[in-house]
């Protein structure tokens, strides 16, 4: 043990001391090997790269080089010293290690179980001394870190009930993945019987008399297109519930698209805010960093977003996420949106909480990836698309049914949400 550096001040048990990891085993630096050499053919040496071949359990081998750089012996503790993994601690094996891979082996009267515990908890201060705007670890930040060490035999005892306490939490957490991932289902089966009008099957056997959606469509249409009814094309064999009828967002709302950000409107004297894809998440919106460009009272007037209106996302990477909508309830005054969200604002019979419903929906999102555009990973919406995207319209009556029906089962869902988060 290095006595010249200052023992943490923390009292430790009998037999116990605390020493540097430069005291207490061997580094090896990592060296990745010429990318000519690696494959995932089982050719040569087995290379470890990254924390990305630790799965928490084991160390899954995918890669093989043919000219190994360096070679961390058998029963090796490694440790990421460098990029967004920096810190992670797992057991190793012979094998290459690229560059950003240590690999510390400790003598023979210290436990590698016990070390490898010992540095995932202690870890973070090392990182903390990481310097950089991409954190990296040092030879001298592992070498000199100072951890407290048993005797021989408690090393091992201890690493044995780490093992076994570290599984139980291990199979909690999976139970309570396994919980959350129901959940996940119950609340895609919530809004798809909302939709399909499962969840209101019994209101509508109690009110039999209610105006059908057809009426309502031939107001609307009669108000806006002058009666005139627009080429669409609905889902085949789809039936609908009684009162019920099929029509397109562009037959019952007014859609537009934003504006464009651009060096001609930086903030100047006349900007506003205005709503990004980051602002706008399945169902909600997160208004904490809202950005401003400049707008002339024209624009202002003409994208002004009002209480009730939808925000549709217009392109994102994941298939999953296109679409995604969120209402807006006239949070902040005069905001506008940005080209990427798309504004629907139904007229007056057509409920906006239900139209986010359908649209967040697996059958609105099974119909929006329909007509998404894929080009180079990313999937991308139009105006002239959300015009024509079919939605299913009940009564005005069962709209409100629905949407309180949709929120009461909601609430149930996101209050054991919490409760799953909290464990």
């Amino acid at each position: 043990m290095n006595s010249d550096k200052e023992s943490p001040n923390t009292s430790l048990p009998s037999g116990w001391s605390f020493a540097d990891m430069n005291d207490l085993g061997v580094l090896y630096c990592g060296q990745s090997p010429p990318s000519g050499t690696v494959n995932e053919c089982g050719e040569g040496v087995p290379y470890v790269s990254g924390p990305e071949h630790w799965d928490g359990s084991a160390l899954r081998l995918c890669k093989w080089t043919t000219a190994p750089s360096r070679v961390a012996p058998e029963g090796s503790v490694f440790v990421t010293v460098k990029g967004a993994g920096v810190g992670s601690v797992f057991p190793g094996v012979q094998a290459a290690i690229g560059r950003d891979i240590y690999a510390y082996v400790p003598e023979p009267s210290v436990s590698a179980r016990f070390v490898t515990q010992m540095l995932r908890f202690t870890t973070a201060a090392v990182v903390s001394r990481a310097q950089g705007d991409i954190p990296g670890l040092s030879k001298d930040h592992i070498l000199n870190h100072r951890i407290p060490l048993p005797p021989s035999a408690e090393q091992d005892r201890i690493a044995d009930a780490l093992d076994e306490l570290l599984s139980d939490l291990d199979s909690g957490v999976a139970a309570l993945g396994a919980v959350k991932a129901k959940l996940a289902h119950y609340r895609a089966s919530v809004l798809k019987a909302a939709v399909n009008g499962m969840l209101t099957s019994e209101w509508r056997e109690q009110h039999p008399h209610t105006e059908a959606a057809s009426e309502l469509l031939e107001r609307i249409l009669a108000s806006r297109r002058g009666g005139r009814v627009p080429d669409r094309v609905f889902p085949a064999g789809a039936a609908l519930p009684g009162g019920w009828c099929w029509t397109s967002l562009g037959d019952i709302s007014e859609i537009q698209g934003g504006i464009q950000k651009s060096p001609s409107r930086k903030p100047t004297r006349d900007h506003y805010p205005y709503l990004r894809v980051a602002n706008v998440h399945r169902g909600s919106l997160d208004l904490r960093d809202l950005h401003r460009f400049e707008l002339t009272s024209e624009e202002l007037d003409r994208l002004r977003l009002m209480p009730d209106d939808l925000l549709i996302v217009e392109g994102n990477g994941s298939r999953n996420e296109i679409g995604r909508c969120a209402i807006w309830h006239g949070e902040i005054e005069d905001c506008v949106h940005q080209n990427h969200i798309i504004r629907v604002r139904p007229w007056a019979g057509v409920a906006s909480p239900y139209v986010s419903v359908y649209l967040n929906s697996p059958v609105g999102q099974s119909a929006i990836q329909d007509v998404a555009s894929s080009t180079s990973g990313l999937y991308t919406l139009s105006v002239s698309k959300i015009v024509k995207l079919p939605l299913p319209l009940p009564p005005v009556d069962e709209q409100g049914v629905i949407v309180e029906a949709v929120d009461d089962h909601l609430s149930i869902l996101e209050h054991v949400e919490s409760g799953i988060e909290d464990n």
